[in-house]
Parts: structure tokens; C-alpha cells; sequence
């Protein structure tokens, strides 16, 4: 349990706490879960029931066709979160795959536990809040860059050089 502690410690979403806290909070609130390398761990259209942290490897997250063919979306390792913007949603299924890219190691974080402390802890939802805006900002950028040509890329890229060096 020490281990995980020490890796929550340095994630942004728990630096209101210290490892004390962080132990006494996951004292019997946690499921620690090991994937092997490419098995999957949630379903598309699975329900979603638990903000997953990533204490060890790599995932992948994937969009699979009817036709089979298979659409990368992202990557994530140590210390990333996944299924925090799904978590109070009224649509709570995950829209993809989520496959270990490596032997992985996730901390499944109950929904009730996520809900005790952003009620207990103003920090924690602040911190909570800030992961969620971040994340959608992310998965509106990723959406909107591959929409893109690679004309528009490079005029947008241009354009933010501009700007940039023009200040």
C-alpha cells in the first residue's frame, strides 16, 4: 500500500494531501487491480463505476469498427487518470476500448469515495474540477486536430508563431 501512497502523493488531483492522510483515506477504499500486456481492462459501452489511476505501464485507448479496424485514440501512463469525466455522467459507459499497452497496475477509486471528498475536501474538488476541464479541453483539441488538413495544421501552427513572437 506504501507504494501506490507514494505515487498519489505526486498526482496533482491529491496534493491537498499528505501520505498520512492519503493512507488513512485508502486505509479500505481501494482496489488495487494488475492487467497483463493487451488484456483489456473496460469494455466499449462498459459502465463506468470507478476514476482509474495509473500507478504502473502504459494503456491504450481504442476505437474498434464493426469492420475490425482498429482507431488509436491515446496513450497513457504512470500517474495519468481515466474515467474521471465519465464517472457522474448520466451517460456512463466508456465510448472505447481500454487495453493494456504493458503490464499495468491501476488503483480503481470507488465513485463514492470521489464523492466523499470533494464534499469533505474544497481543494480536492477544485483539483477534481480542474482535471475534468483539462481533460475535456484535451479530447476537444484531439477531436478538432484530426479533422484538420495538414494545410490548416501548419497555417494554425504559423499563426501561433506569429502571435507568440509578436508579444
Amino acid at each position: 500500500m506504501d507504494n501506490f501512497i507514494k505515487i498519489l502523493a505526486n498526482i496533482n488531483l491529491f496534493k491537498c494531501f499528505n501520505e498520512e492522510e492519503l493512507s488513512k483515506i485508502f486505509e479500505q477504499n481501494f482496489k488495487l487491480k494488475s492487467y497483463l500486456k493487451n488484456s483489456i481492462i473496460h469494455l466499449e459501452n462498459e459502465v463506468c463505476n470507478s476514476m482509474d489511476i495509473i500507478l504502473e505501464g502504459d494503456i491504450i485507448i481504442q476505437k474498434i469498427d464493426a469492420e475490425g479496424k482498429v482507431l488509436s485514440i491515446n496513450d497513457f501512463s504512470n500517474g495519468d487518470i481515466i474515467g474521471e469525466n465519465l464517472l457522474f455522467s448520466i451517460e456512463n459507459r466508456y465510448p472505447m476500448t481500454i487495453s493494456a499497452k504493458s503490464d499495468v497496475k491501476i488503483l480503481h477509486v470507488d465513485k463514492k469515495l470521489v464523492l466523499k471528498l470533494c464534499k469533505s475536501n474544497e481543494c480536492f474538488l477544485i483539483n477534481f474540477l480542474q482535471l475534468l476541464s483539462s481533460k475535456t479541453l484535451f479530447l476537444t483539441n484531439k477531436i478538432t486536430s484530426t479533422m484538420k488538413t495538414l494545410r490548416q495544421c501548419i497555417i494554425e501552427f504559423l499563426l501561433y508563431e506569429y502571435y507568440k513572437n509578436s508579444m
